[in-house]
């Protein structure tokens, strides 16, 4: 009995963190293109930290011999299948799994964002660089020559 409360307890701290990530994720829609760093960056964080709740939620699973804690961690069986007390761990499990699901509904409009400030950057890379030659070449000719002369080279 002591793995599931020491289970909810770790699920609790996971939820929270998924909604900073969330939060983090979200913010990631409306900032600047140039904040994006900082962004990811908190977000790498907090994936350690869930790293190290899941690395603790996985043993404390494995005192459970019969491994029902497991599978309702996992939401991995049906719930009327659950004994009455690992209901809460179930539900608790279930609402950590929405949060991942709102966050994996969000990701593709971030990266749909990214893509398009790439494609800014590459047409404004591309317009600056479409300059004829020969304007090049007529910026870069001293005006102290004449015209037609190449270099002050003559025949």
């Amino acid at each position: 009995m002591n793995e599931i409360k020491v289970t909810m307890d770790l699920l609790h701290q996971k939820k929270e963190l998924f909604l900073s990530y969330e939060q983090t994720t979200n913010q990631m829609l409306d900032c600047d293109i140039e904040e994006m760093e900082i962004f990811f960056n908190r977000r790498e964080e907090l994936i350690e930290k869930i790293d190290a709740i899941n690395a603790k939620i996985a043993q404390a699973a494995e005192q459970d011999t019969s491994s029902v804690l497991l599978q309702a961690i996992k939401n991995k069986c049906a719930r009327n299948d659950l004994p009455e007390h690992l209901l809460c761990v179930f539900d608790l499990s279930q609402t950590v799994f929405s949060v991942i699901n709102r966050i994996s509904n969000i990701e593709p409009q971030i990266m749909a964002r990214l893509m398009q400030s790439k494609t800014e950057l590459e047409n404004l890379i591309k317009s600056t660089n479409n300059t004829p030659k020969i304007a090049k070449y007529l910026n870069t000719v001293n005006p102290t020559y004449e015209s037609g002369t190449f270099l002050n080279f003559k025949k």
